[in-house]
């Protein structure tokens, strides 16, 4: 098996993310994608735990290698100063999707209190929507909004993918944070098929072995690197087919039915679907 990044495909989807909501666009690279970043030439603001200079969006977490961090607590911010000179930090305020953010007289507070402790800090209200449900803040959230919690942060931070299918938005963020769009091109519950970039990660498996007797052949992709039967496919790389029908996966090896015409050694190509990044961090990668 074998990872490829499309870097123009991904690139791309950055700009386009810029154009559609003429604001500043921020990366977000989890832990199990990283491998991308030293493959493309961006100069966004990066949130990763690993990064040079990035914001560590593990709330309650940084290094060295951090420039800010998201914060559950002042306690948190004031460590995170002292011990890596860090100034920016980013409180999540819950938009109903009920994860790590605060309500918001809590967030505010937090914010003042830490200007209290760090005069400089730069504080950015981190707002998260469509990540595991596409509920958000209305936008009677923001015209009710009163001065005290206005003035209490220096930005405002919107994410994920999901907000760029919400151009009411824009107006009230300095910065959108991207992800799936980044990767996929895709927006979460958003049917704006204009909007849509170019897919940059695809996968390829290689037949091992055909059994004509049952029909059937197998790959080596088990569920110990991939969820398979969640993944689009592509094509084989010696034949012309449209779907390949899953039957099962052991930890090495995923098992389809239909196997007229195909061949051991011959490949077949996917789009992962997004969890599946999880397992494929393990897997060789290269540039197309």
């Amino acid at each position: 098996m074998k990872v490829f990044i499309d870097k123009s495909a991904i690139e791309s989807n950055i700009k386009n993310a810029e154009r559609i909501t003429g604001k500043p666009i921020a990366l977000m690279f989890k832990d199990f994608y990283e491998y991308v970043y030293p493959c493309l030439d961006v100069k966004n603001n990066i949130l990763s735990k690993h990064i040079d200079n990035s914001v560590c969006y593990s709330i309650g977490c940084a290094s060295t290698q951090n420039n800010g961090s998201v914060i559950s607590c002042f306690q948190e911010a004031l460590k995170f100063h002292n011990d890596f000179g860090i100034k920016k930090f980013y409180i999540p305020i819950n938009s109903l999707d009920n994860r790590e953010g605060f309500g918001l007289y809590k967030a505010t507070k937090m914010a003042n209190v830490v200007r209290k402790m760090i005069p400089d800090a730069e504080l950015t209200a981190m707002i998260t929507s469509g990540c595991i449900n596409e509920y958000f803040l209305p936008i009677s959230f923001w015209n009710s909004m009163d001065n005290e919690t206005r003035s209490a942060f220096n930005r405002w931070s919107l994410g994920g993918s999901f907000y760029l299918g919400h151009e009411e938005f824009f107006s009230f963020a300095d910065e959108i944070r991207i992800g799936e769009y980044m990767l996929f091109g895709t927006i979460p519950f958003c049917e704006k098929n204009h909007l849509l970039g170019r897919n940059g990660i695809t996968f390829k498996t290689r037949v091992l072995a055909v059994y004509p007797e049952r029909d059937e052949f197998i790959c080596d992709c088990g569920y110990s690197v991939c969820d398979i039967q969640n993944c689009s496919f592509l094509g084989f790389n010696k034949i012309k087919r449209a779907s390949v029908d899953f039957v099962d996966s052991s930890s090495d090896y995923a098992i389809f039915k239909g196997c007229k015409g195909v061949e051991a050694g011959y490949e077949l190509l996917f789009v992962p679907d997004y969890k599946s990044l999880v397992k494929l961090k393990n897997v060789e990668h290269g540039i197309v």
